[in-house]
């Protein structure tokens, strides 16, 4: 008898949502769905099937989440239910009411608020990596002496102000400079704009002190700092910068998945952000073969054992709907450490790993191809 499930709230973090869902297919882990609305794109996908409640309202109620939680033992053979941490919003949410959850037989796989903010919100993660001698960007003291381009980001995260930008803004322009100054500059800090490559070191720590690390690169993203459209598995991560972190963490007891972005400029590794949740371009765990995942359900009691995997470095992710999004908007699409060329000369190969154009999500692939 399998006594847990996992509960999966869709309608953020599409792509690390459906590479879940591939994941719990394959390992027969019974998975429940929360739709975010009518137009929620898992309605579209093989993952229908799995979807037992669609949302009215983007606001998540304990009480509607614990109803679900009876109809679904009811109808199963379930005792308790993971909640997946797939975003920001729903992480903190889950945070703020876990003993009232885990009261009600849910498994909260998450580290403690204290932790989980002072690792999410961007400016107290940078004053940490400050204090362990990892490189951050230079910041800037105020607006004053600041040079374009730089990096606005939130102090903290703003959840349910509408005011107030979540997510980082890179100001590039002068125009951009004059919007971000209406905005209320003091819930930002500033910091240099950092080019070169952009990496991603992608963790799990076991509550036993170990962890499992891998890397990508990412070569094209949209516009502004937003999602990842196109990444190769990496061997970064056996380079120190990793094992920095690694310590770092382990000396804080964190437990779960982590994702920590690096940018590498003048032969030096540079700290970005991290999100301690599913990352956009999850399919790379899958595709590439890390255990990361795996490590993740058989600490939670999804799986009993964790299955030999062989990681393949240059294994590709593509997600082309990030392309054609920015077009619509007429945005332009930033490039690390890639050209057009390259691309156009590549694109044949990149559509074999499209992370839609697979047999389960054929109608996301052309529902964002089509609008």
């Amino acid at each position: 008898m399998n006594l847990r499930g996992v509960l999966i709230f869709s309608g953020y973090n599409h792509r690390a949502i459906v590479a879940f869902c591939r994941f719990c297919r394959e390992n027969k882990i019974l998975f429940f769905i929360i739709a975010s609305g009518p137009t929620d794109f898992i309605l579209i996908s093989d993952y229908k099937k799995n979807v037992v409640e669609t949302r009215n309202t983007v606001a998540i109620s304990i009480d509607n989440v614990i109803e679900i939680k009876k109809k679904i033992t009811n109808d199963y053979e379930i005792i308790e239910l993971l909640i997946l941490p797939s975003s920001e919003y729903l992480n903190r949410f889950l945070l703020q009411h876990r003993t009232e959850l885990e009261l009600n037989d849910f498994i909260i796989p998450l580290c403690s608020i204290e932790l989980y903010q002072q690792l999410s919100d961007k400016y107290s993660f940078s004053e940490l990596c400050k204090r362990h001698n990892i490189a951050v960007p230079e910041e800037y003291e105020s607006l004053a002496t600041i040079n374009i381009p730089f990096v606005a980001k939130p102090k903290r995260y703003f959840s349910g102000r509408k005011t107030v930008s979540d997510k980082p803004i890179i100001v590039t322009n002068d125009r951009e400079y004059t919007m971000l100054k209406k905005t209320n500059l003091d819930d930002f800090y500033f910091q240099e704009f950092i080019s070169g490559q952009s990496f991603y070191l992608l963790f799990y720590f076991s509550s036993g002190g170990t962890y499992s690390v891998f890397s990508q690169e990412n070569l094209i993203q949209q516009y502004n700092g937003l999602s990842i459209i196109a990444a190769k598995s990496s061997n970064i991560h056996l380079h120190k910068i990793a094992t920095d972190f690694a310590s770092l963490l382990c000396s804080l007891t964190f437990v779960g998945l982590i994702m920590i972005e690096v940018k590498f400029f003048n032969d030096r590794f540079y700290m970005i952000e991290a999100n301690p949740r599913l990352w956009g371009p999850s399919q790379l765990i899958l595709d590439a073969g890390m255990d990361l995942f795996d490590r993740f359900a058989a600490e939670n009691g999804l799986i009993k054992e964790i299955p030999t995997r062989s990681y393949t470095v240059g294994y590709r992710y593509f997600w082309s709907g990030g392309i054609i999004e920015d077009q619509e908007k007429k945005y332009s699409i930033t490039l690390h450490n890639y050209d057009k060329q390259s691309f156009f000369d590549d694109y044949a190969e990149w559509c074999k790993s499209d992370i839609y154009l697979r047999p389960d999500t054929t109608s996301i692939f052309f529902k964002e191809l089509t609008g």
